[in-house]
């Protein structure tokens, strides 16, 4: 019976040894699959997160491409209206009351005249609706008045050219805007928009 009691004492041994292997397996493998299923929760969210700024990075360029059309078509429309501004200023100017419009053109008139008077001879261009404004005025001066047609390039004042043609001088509404309208642009702004 010794013997009997040495193979059960083996026995219960080795269960007990298998038992603790089995233990400290399932606790090894418990463990390996929870650091796999971190591993890969960290591999997910790292995924995620690089998707995430991807659509960021996109969403961005697209706002950024965005703001810069609407800036593009917010300054073309505001300098459509500066222009628009302008033209309707120009209109003003052609129409204003007679008395007004006759002592503006007079001012243009003996500017023009002025700046030309070193030329002996020329031709002094004025649309109809000037040269009907300035006729005796232009007599008085001793300049005659050549009259053009509305299609041509003079409206609203004066065209100077010389006999050979090397100088052409203007005076007229349109030239006087053009020539104050980057200073007029930069207040136009302000007050309209209220940027410099």
């Amino acid at each position: 019976m010794g013997h009997e009691k040495l193979v059960e004492a083996l026995e219960a041994e080795t269960t007990e040894t298998a038992k603790n292997i089995i233990e400290t397996a399932t606790k090894r493998a418990d463990d390996l699959i929870q650091n796999a299923a971190a591993d890969a929760e960290k591999l997910k969210q790292h995924k995620l997160s690089a998707f995430a700024l991807e659509i960021e990075r996109e969403n961005t360029a697209k706002r950024n491409g965005l703001v810069s059309s609407l800036k593009g078509n917010l300054n073309a429309l505001k300098f459509s209206l500066m222009e628009q501004t302008f033209a309707e200023v120009f209109l003003e100017l052609k129409n204003l009351p007679e008395e007004k419009y006759r002592a503006a053109l007079t001012k243009l008139f003996d500017r023009l005249l002025h700046h030309i008077a070193v030329y002996e001879t020329g031709t002094l261009y004025a649309d109809s609706k000037t040269g009907e404004a300035l006729k005796e005025y232009s007599v008085s001066k001793k300049v005659e008045l050549q009259k053009t047609e509305p299609a041509s390039d003079i409206h609203s004042g004066f065209l100077f050219v010389s006999k050979d043609e090397a100088i052409k001088a203007e005076s007229s509404f349109g030239s006087v805007l053009e020539t104050i309208k980057p200073k007029l642009l930069i207040e136009l702004k302000e007050l309209l928009f209220g940027e410099l």
